[in-house]
């Protein structure tokens, strides 16, 4: 799925919240998968919270400073990232949670780490707009 293509879900929260939350929200989420693949440290900087936490596939946490890290020096690659099953909630006009099943193809440390797993991903607005606050993976 392109991550910017509409919703079901997305269509019926921007008749519920508006369209501007909505579309930021969907260009941010596509900016993201974009600064993964290409490796992109100051785009991930611009799209991820201060105080973000990652719990990846095995329960590990790892931070914003860690996350940006192992993207941009290369110890994570990123070669492909799908996204489906889209459902988006909108809390009140600053928080949003976004769940999805993903499926990535990565190389991490040199290690080829595929897989297909559900996705939540937690969304507040700050003073500077949307950001990337929390995202939790599980097998999916």
């Amino acid at each position: 799925m392109n991550p910017t293509e509409q919703t079901p879900i997305a269509d019926a929260v921007q008749r519920a919240a508006g369209q501007t939350d909505v579309q930021k929200l969907l260009q941010l989420f596509s900016d993201f998968y974009k600064a993964l693949l290409r490796r992109d440290g100051a785009a991930l900087e611009k799209i991820i919270a201060d105080d973000y936490t990652l719990v990846d596939e095995t329960g590990r946490t790892i931070d914003r400073e860690k996350m940006i890290e192992n993207v941009s020096t290369g110890k994570v690659v990123f070669n492909e990232l799908s996204r489906r099953d889209n459902m988006m909630q909108l809390y009140g006009d600053n928080a949003a949670v976004w769940i999805s099943v993903v499926t990535v193809r990565t190389e991490v440390k040199g290690r080829e780490v595929n897989g297909r797993y559900r996705d939540a991903a937690t969304f507040l607005k700050t003073a500077s707009g949307w950001r990337l606050a929390a995202t939790h993976l599980t097998p999916a």
